[in-house]
Parts: C-alpha cells; structure tokens; sequence
C-alpha cells in the first residue's frame, strides 16, 4: 500500500514538472493581474523552457532544438501569430518590472556583501547551504533563479543585437518605452548613488590611504559624491549635452580611482600582500567597474540592445562567481599566491645547475647534507630509545629534524628534495617567456638542467649519508662491542622501510606533498615577514637595541631578512615529518612518511645490525632499489604540485605545452646522456 501511494507521488511529481514547463501552459497562464509570486514563477517557468531541459514538452517545431536563442525566435514568433498572448505576456512583463522593482539589482548583484574576507566566506559558505530565498523578496532572487548556470553566460552572450531589439519591444509592446522603463532608470540612479558612497568608503580607509601616493585633499574618491549628483541633476533635466559633458567628467574621475587602486596593488607586489587590503582592492575595483556599467546604460535614452546585452552577461557571469567560494578565494589569493610562486622562482634558480662547475659544486653540497642528514638518523634512533609518550616522541624527533635542517641551510648545503618545490616556480618562470614567443629551446635547456640537478643532488645525500652512518655504526662498535641498533624486529623494521613492494612508495608521494607545503608556507612567511616591515622593526627596536647593541640588532634583521624563508620551509618540513606519523595513527590513518635521505640511512643502519650477511638478504636489496622509486615520487610529487600551481598563475596556452612535451622527448632520442652530466666547458 505504501508503495503503491509513493510510486503514485513520484509520478505526479513527475508529470507536474513536465506540464509546468509546457509552452501552450505557460502561454495559457500567463496573467498580469496574479500574484507578484505567480507571475515570477510564470517567468521563471518560460526561462526554463527557453533555456531547455530534457524532459520538456514542446511543440514539434522545436521538439529537437535545444539552442536558447533558437527558442527566443520561436517564442516571439509564436506572440507575433497569437496577438492575445502577446499582450498578455507584454503587460504581465511591465507589471513584472513594477513589482520587482530593487536598486540592490544594480547596486549588489554579483558584488561582494560582506565588509571583510572571512565574513564574505562564510556568507557565501551559509547561502550554499541554506534554501534560496523566496522569488518575492527582491531582484537578485529573481535574477539568480532566472539565470541559474553558468552555461547561461554562453548563449546569452552570444545574443545577436536583433533578438534582444524584439525582447525590447516585447516589453514595450502598445506602451511609450519611457513609461516602460521608468522605474528601472530610477533604480539604476539610486544605485549610482549608493555604489559611489561604497567606494568612497573604500577608498579612504586607512588600508587603502597609507598605500596610495596622493594626499587626502587630492583624492579623487572625495569628488566622486559631489559628480555623481551633477551627472544625475543633468540626466533629470533632459539636457542630453550637459549629461554627455558631465558623464566624462565623471569617468575622468572613475579612471582615477582606478589608477589609485593599482597604486596600491603596485604597493603590495614590492613591500608584501595583505588578503585584508586585496579584498577591499577587489571590492572597490569592481564597484568602479559597475559605475561606469551603469553609466553607459543611462547614456542612451532607450535601451540599447548592445549595451543590455554586454550589462546582463556580466552580471550572470558576476552573480555566478559572487555564489561560488572557490572564485572569492581564486580572486582574493592570486596576488599573495603570486607573490609567493616569485619568492620561490627566485630560490629556485640556486638549485639549478647549469654548468660543470656548478654541476661539482652542486654535488659537494649535496654530500655535506647528506652527513648532516646521517646525524638526524642516528640521533632519531637513540630518541626513539626514551619511551616517550606517542606526541612528546613527535616533538622531539620535529626538534631533531628542526636543527639538522636548519645546520643544512645555514651551511649551505642542500637536501635533494627540498629543491623540487622552488625549482618548479623557476622553470614556470621560463615557459612564461616561451608563451611570449621566445624558443622553445629554451625551457628544453632549462628541464634538462633540472633534471640533473636533482638527480646529482640525490646521488649526493643518499652517496654520503650511507657511509656516514656505516662509519658511525663502526666507531660505536668498536667503543662499545655493539651496534647502533641492537633489537632486531627494529633492525627489520628499518632495513625494509624501502621495501618496493610495500606501502612505501605511497608514503613517499605523499612525503612530496608536505615538501611542497613546506615550501608554500616558507613563501607566505617571507611576505608576512616584508608586508609587517620586521627588519625594521627589529632594527629600530628600542629594548632590543638596549639589551644586544644596535649593531647586533642590524646583524639580527639582516639575519632574518635573508634565511626567514628558509628558516620557516626547513623547521615546517621538520615538524611535518615528526609529528605527522603521531597524528595519523592517532587518528586510525594508514598514513606514514618516507624521506628518500632519511630511509637510506635507515636502510644502513639496519643492515649494519646483520653485518655482512646483510649483503646477502634479497630485501636488502630490494629495499636498496626502492630507494630510487621513493626519490622519484619524493621529487615528482613535490615538483608537479609547485610546477602545476606556477603554471597556472602564467596562464600557458595549451599548445605550447604540447610542443615543449615533444621537444624534451626529441632531446632524450638525441642527447640521452645530457640528462646526466653536463656539457665540458
């Protein structure tokens, strides 16, 4: 019985929603006199069919025709044979206009609400997931559930001027055009007005003044108020001359503005981002843009089917993005994300060798981290010793890792696989002046030249940190008649902590995620550190001057100005390998972490626990050979996500992508060996 009446639901549901969006029905209903909310689900309802779904019923004339501009033909056609509906379609659309009359339309579709960033998140966060607000309560809802997809900015774009000159007329249809619109052109002049009081607000906050390079008296955001009442005061007189004099005036000023806001981006790109500043830059540079939108549409005494059409597309494709969290984030971070992507490009230019010399010295370098790192090994295992509780132990392996790291840096040495993650940005560096036409052989040369650094860099770190831990083992042997690991379920453990055919590789992916995080959180603390001027705060800081000297204040800024970057990338990178495993079991995550240096060291002082007998177990070398596997994926994943994420902020076109593809396998055919050594010279 249940199923019988839910079945029977589920049909009615169905059959209902198909007789909604049948034309002849909706024509049939079509009634200026409704209700406001009839008559807007009446339009909602003809948008839908004009937009087109599947499961419609139509007539056979446009039964296969999914096109909406097609089906805008057809609609006016079918009014023009059946004088009844047209008039009644033209006068419910006027009452429409009447009804729904909202300056928010104009003044705030597709225009960040909220005064802050994370207020604006979290509102666009509580309208996904709270229900739409009902049709009756303002313009914006009824825009939104007019054009609800993305895809409507495809074809309503494409519009031809002629279809949007009979929509037009449509409404207008036996009325004067200036009594039609009335009320649309007052609610576009309260909007100017608002939205000018919104970006003077904007610009003469103290984010936005202590930035720009113009004195208070001089600002253009402080005439703005007094011109938008004279473009008005001459629209209302009828003086077209006097309005087009007074219109240019105004968008002098609005260009101004405008040139204010990039001063203050100019700003940010040299001396650090703030998200708070973007965030009114981007509200500010977009209620500008509406100004001069809303001017152009007051600018022709009728509507102009060009203008309306370019207006409406924008503020779909606005509304859309103003929904979508991903577009307040992508529009917000990009000059911060930037910022960083160009910190590391610069890095990254260190850790690409591109001659002999530099090839041996990268190798040198590569063999004093890998001594470095030895220590890291031993002093973890003689940690792991103390019984510690699960997340003291994590803090002090982080505590470990943090100082041979840092030792690493401050020495000048390198650890293999930290270099992916700048070295990514730096190529992206170059692929952007291949986009501008310069040849291709350029970024082959410079791939070529990544890929034997960081081949040699790792030769280097796991070529020296394997006999620095066979000769430590030794020495401790022969001090103490023992080895450095004595328990043999943990001799194992590490010995095939490698292990191809285990979860290693995976952990080593995923390594290479935290790598690349490391070096992300490495760029944003850099321009923390420029955007908040902490040189000179530490330089002029009275009770530091008093307590080390004022010289030794200059030698601290001076310190942290260069290594801040490096400092926060090298102890991130430390705390992450730590604690992570900790956490993740914690958790119930079958989640671990792989270093190649690190697990090479493993591997040897496991091994030395067996001695030469070691040489003859079969996982020894397989773990031995997993080495390379867990190099690569530490390397590969690091290097893709920092390359994939500079790729994007230079926007290469994709056929330049393709052709670099082929170029690098042309060059392993030719020169497979340049991959691997240097040119002589």
């Amino acid at each position: 019985m249940i199923i019988r009446q839910l079945r029977s639901l589920y049909l009615r549901f169905r059959s209902s929603k198909n007789y909604s969006y049948d034309l002849d029905s909706i024509l049939d209903a079509t009634d200026p006199g409704a209700p406001l909310f009839d008559r807007l689900s009446w339009l909602v309802d003809l948008m839908q069919w004009v937009r087109y779904k599947s499961y419609l019923i139509d007539y056979e004339e446009v039964e296969n025709v999914k096109l909406p501009i097609v089906r805008l033909r057809f609609l006016v056609a079918l009014l023009d044979r059946n004088p009844e509906w047209k008039v009644r379609v033209a006068e419910t659309l006027r009452s429409i206009l009447i009804d729904t009359r909202d300056v928010e339309l104009f003044a705030s579709t597709g225009l960040p609400e909220e005064q802050g960033f994370w207020s604006e998140f979290f509102h666009r966060l509580a309208v996904k997931i709270m229900p739409a607000r009902p049709l009756t309560e303002g313009g914006i809802q009824l825009f939104s559930a007019l054009f609800p997809d993305r895809d409507d900015l495809v074809w309503f774009s494409e519009m031809p001027e002629e279809m949007m000159e009979k929509l037009i007329d449509l409404v207008i249809y036996e009325k004067p055009p200036e009594k039609s619109f009335a009320p649309v052109v007052h609610d576009i002049e309260d909007a100017l007005l608002i939205l000018v009081s919104q970006v003077h607000s904007v610009g003469l906050t103290y984010q936005i003044r202590r930035r720009a390079q113009v004195r208070l008296n001089e600002s253009p955001f402080l005439e703005l108020t007094w011109e938008v009442g004279l473009l008005l005061s001459s629209i209302r007189s009828g003086d077209r001359i006097a309005f087009e004099l007074q219109s240019k005036e105004f968008q002098n000023t609005v260009g101004r503005c405008f040139e204010v806001f990039n001063q203050v981006y100019n700003y940010l790109d040299e001396h650090g981002v703030s998200l708070k500043v973007v965030y009114l830059l981007e509200i500010g540079r977009s209620k500008l843009k509406r100004i001069n939108d809303l001017v152009d549409l007051l600018a022709k005494e009728a509507p102009d089917a060009k203008i309306l059409i370019r207006f409406i597309s924008q503020l779909i494709e606005e509304n859309q993005d103003k929904h979508g969290i991903r577009s307040l984030i992508e529009q917000n971070t990009r000059l911060i994300s930037q910022k960083i992507i160009e910190r590391n490009a610069d890095t990254g230019e260190h850790y690409i060798a591109k001659t002999r010399l530099e090839f041996l010295h990268m190798f040198k370098n590569a063999g004093g981290g890998g001594a470095y790192m030895s220590l890291a090994v031993v002093f973890k295992v003689l940690l792991g010793t103390l019984k510690l509780p699960d997340f003291i132990q994590g803090f002090v392996y982080s505590i470990n890792y943090s100082f041979v790291f840092v030792g690493i840096q401050l020495q000048g040495f390198t650890l293999a696989t930290k270099q992916p993650a700048m070295t990514g940005p730096a190529l992206a560096a170059k692929l952007s002046l291949v986009n501008k036409g310069e040849p291709i052989d350029l970024v082959t040369d410079e791939i070529v030249k990544l890929i034997r650094s960081q081949i040699i860099g790792i030769i280097g770190n796991v070529g020296v940190v394997i006999p620095c831990i066979v000769a430590m083992d030794l020495v401790f042997y022969m001090l103490f008649d023992l080895h450095l690991i004595q328990s043999e379920a943990l001799a194992e453990k590490l010995m095939n902590s490698s292990h191809p055919f285990s979860f290693a590789p995976v952990f080593a992916a995923f390594t290479g995620v935290l790598l690349w995080l490391s070096s992300i959180l490495a760029g944003y603390v850099d321009n923390w550190f420029h955007l908040n001027r902490m040189k000179e705060t530490i330089l002029f800081n009275r009770r530091l001057n008093y307590v080390i000297g004022k010289s030794n204040s200059e030698s601290l800024a001076l310190f942290f100005e260069k290594n801040i970057a490096g400092l926060t990338s090298n102890i991130s990178l430390a705390f992450f390998l730590g604690m992570i495993p900790f956490i993740t079991a914690f958790l119930g995550l079958f989640l671990d972490v792989r270093h190649v240096t690190l697990s090479a060291g493993n591997l040897a002082l496991g091994g030395m626990h067996y001695g030469w007998a070691a040489l003859s177990n079969s996982d020894f070398w397989l773990s031995f050979g997993g080495l390379g596997i867990m190099g690569f994926m530490n390397v590969a994943v690091s290097f893709s996500l920092a390359f994939w994420v500079a790729l994007k902020s230079r926007q290469m076109r994709e056929g330049r992508k393709l052709e670099i593809l082929k170029a690098v396998v042309a060059r392993v055919k030719q020169h497979p060996g340049s991959f691997l050594f240097p040119p002589r010279g």
